[in-house]
């Protein structure tokens, strides 16, 4: 058995046994997920929230697992109820940013992902996605600060370094560009190869 399916076994142990399971449906929900059966990871979260309908990460992990199905409407749905919950749950403001995304919708994206920020300053990952969506809208010089401050909180965020290597590349600042490249290589990060082909030919 793998690691998740070890997981799942303990946890469908652990609800024969316990009066207040949700707990347990959560986790099973949660190692579902990371098995990439979003189904399951759905059904497990649902049975969770018929037990206990206040439970705002089972409603942001759900939320979470709409949208990765394509689900986003019930995503947004989802996540809005579990902020309702708990208005400082971190992850679910950036879920509910990246929903926006989905549906093209920038201005709302972005202001989840500040929100993420005001409950959470050292929220590296908030920081990374407003970077990404001002670098979508032409916004070089935000993207750049907010990338950076991205890496100040984790400096080892290879895909960070991989989109401030692009947006430096697109304010034509090639050197910084390709130092970040770099860096998201020694990262782990797979580099798209026409970038760097450009790269050595520009400037």
């Amino acid at each position: 058995l793998g690691e998740m399916d070890q997981a799942i076994t303990y946890y469908q142990k652990a609800i024969a046994n316990n009066p207040h399971p949700e707990g347990s449906y959560y986790n099973l929900g949660m190692a579902y997920g990371k098995k990439g059966d979003l189904d399951g990871a759905i059904e497990h979260y649902m049975k969770a929230l018929d037990l206990n309908p206040d439970y705002a990460e089972a409603r942001n992990n759900l939320g979470y697992a709409y949208l990765k199905k394509g689900e986003v409407e019930r995503a947004i749905q989802e996540l809005t109820k579990a902020l309702s919950i708990d208005p400082k749950l971190t992850e679910a403001y950036n879920n509910l940013g990246n929903a926006y995304i989905a549906k093209d919708q920038l201005e709302r994206a972005i202001a989840e992902y500040e929100q993420a920020i005001a409950v959470n300053p050292d929220f590296a990952l908030a920081y990374f996605n407003l970077g990404v969506v001002y670098r979508r809208q032409g916004q070089l010089e935000k993207a750049i600060a907010k990338l950076h401050q991205a890496l100040a909180l984790n400096p080892a965020y290879g895909k960070a370094h991989y989109q401030l290597g692009i947006a430096y590349y697109y304010n034509k600042q090639y050197k910084l560009a390709i130092t970040h490249c770099n860096k998201a290589g020694e990262f782990g990060v797979k580099v798209d190869p026409k970038l760097l082909e450009l790269l050595k030919t520009s400037g």
